[in-house]
């Protein structure tokens, strides 16, 4: 069923929903109305017939005659029944043309579905202390009907007017509602046709928007957004596969050109031992670039911890500092750590986030000058900065540090080591636990790299450490 099928049938049941519901309430309505003036009609009439007796010491007279009293309508189908019957029995007066069938099913109140009744009496206020005189009674009972065959018959006429114009109102909204749903979703069919012609090689292809700023040209945006994202990740990746290329292919060649001199010709084994040794040096290079171009191309989901840990950072630190204790330039690492500071983290995961930072401003300032690892809670987050005082970072580079295998102009002309993949990871790794990594730099005066995490409630009881497949070295860092 298509949607626009699925769209006229939906509004072409609200419409009946509606009609019905408007019918009812209106048929309702009538009703009400209607038997409310049968009724006032009915007490009018018992009103009028009371006013008509006379009450007096001597007993209660019927004066019908002498004030001329009119009853109801002279319609005969609203003509009003009445009857006027004596304390013995004997009927005093009755309605002009009422038959004697109809004053017995009027005195038997019977047909009650084609009349509605109502009965009064009118007595002597002294009731048997007073004689009564001969031609006048102790009480009169009244008895009058209101016919029901004009209300019904209205409402009838009403229920088939509803009814006639409803199902007109909707057979003419059967044919306008399909053509109103299929122009409104014309734009949508328009969009599926252009996104149907679309080939993977048109990647700067859009969608046509109309500036209708409504929910259609809402969707026509998103996906427009959605092909830019597409193009910028197949565009990053191609990137990315290119410069791995690069990055593979000259370890490589260097690697084959040793072998290949060395095979040149008998030589001494101290010599087959250098060439092996610098083979063996470039090999574990080209591992360790390796892996950290898998964990840069493994989608989030799989590289995501599978079990996280809450680790206080405060007794954390020293633990892992000591694995830079011999390092050559041990002493020039410091720390400065203030209160307690509980993260969830998977520890393997970011002492290789800290490597690369600290391998990083290690290689990039001078022997002698500190390396400080600043500790610190802000607000509901823990901050976590490597800051040295180095070379520093060029503004115009500082947007890019952490796009893979980027290296700067300064960089490439200091020759130092490395391959520009370092903080690529150590923001991925960032992002996996939730946080952010951020560069703040100045020529000439040195870097600081702030590791963001949100604070952790409480150490859990049951932590468990997750073995966590992470890149296994800090040489490549930037």
């Amino acid at each position: 069923m298509s949607l626009t099928t699925r769209m006229t049938a939906f509004a072409l049941a609200a419409l009946a929903a509606v009609l019905i519901g408007f019918s009812l309430t209106l048929y309702v309505l009538a009703w009400s109305h209607l038997h409310r003036h049968d009724d006032e009609r009915l007490i009018a009439a018992m009103e009028t017939l009371s006013a008509a007796v006379e009450v007096n010491p001597d007993g209660v007279e019927w004066e019908a005659n002498v004030r001329q009293m009119r009853v109801g309508r002279d319609e005969p189908d609203e003509a009003i029944r009445w009857v006027i019957v004596a304390d013995a029995g004997a009927v005093v007066d009755r309605a002009p043309g009422l038959n004697d069938a109809e004053l017995q099913d009027l005195l038997a109140s019977r047909s009650p579905r084609d009349w509605k009744y109502g009965q009064s009496r009118v007595q002597h206020h002294e009731l048997g202390s007073v004689p009564i005189a001969p031609e006048k009674h102790r009480w009169l009972d009244i008895t009058a009907a209101v016919p029901l065959a004009p209300t019904r018959a209205a409402l009838r006429w009403l229920a088939l007017s509803l009814t006639g114009i409803s199902g007109a109102i909707w057979l003419l909204a059967l044919p306008t509602s399909r053509w109103v749903c299929r122009r409104a979703l014309r734009p949508v069919r328009a969009m599926a046709a252009q996104a149907d012609a679309m080939r993977a090689v048109d990647r700067g292809s859009r969608l046509e928007v109309a500036p209708t700023a409504d929910e259609l040209a809402a969707l026509g945006h998103a996906f427009n957004g959605l092909l830019d994202r597409l193009d910028e990740s197949y565009e990053r990746q191609r990137r990315f596969t290119g410069d791995a290329s690069h990055q593979l292919r000259t370890p490589l060649a260097a690697l084959l050109i040793q072998v290949e001199v060395a095979l040149r010709q008998p030589r001494p084994v101290e010599e087959y031992r250098r060439v092996l040794e610098r083979v063996h040096r470039q090999g574990q290079n080209l591992t360790q670039i390796v892996e950290m171009l898998l964990f840069l191309a493994r989608a989030d989901a799989e590289a995501l911890p599978a079990e996280l840990e809450t680790v206080d950072l405060t007794d954390w630190l020293p633990g892992y500092l000591s694995r830079w204790s011999q390092y050559p330039r041990a002493a020039d690492l410091h720390i400065e750590a203030a209160g307690c500071c509980h993260v969830r983290v998977q520890p393997p995961m970011l002492g290789q986030l800290l490597d690369n930072l600290i391998d990083n401003a290690f290689k990039y300032s001078q022997p002698g000058s500190p390396v400080t690892l600043q500790l610190n809670v802000d607000g509901r987050s823990t901050k976590l900065a490597v800051e040295d005082h180095g070379d520093g970072i060029a503004a115009e580079d500082l947007p890019l540090v952490f796009e893979p295998f980027y290296r700067s102009e300064r960089a490439r002309k200091l020759d130092r080591p490395g391959v520009g993949l370092g903080l690529s990871v150590a923001l991925r790794i960032a992002r996996l636990f939730g946080g952010t990594l951020t560069a703040h730099s100045q020529v000439g005066e040195g870097s600081r790299f702030e590791l963001t995490l949100p604070i952790a409630e409480s150490p859990a009881e049951d932590d468990r450490p997750a073995a966590v497949e992470t890149p296994s070295t800090a040489a490549t860092a930037n």
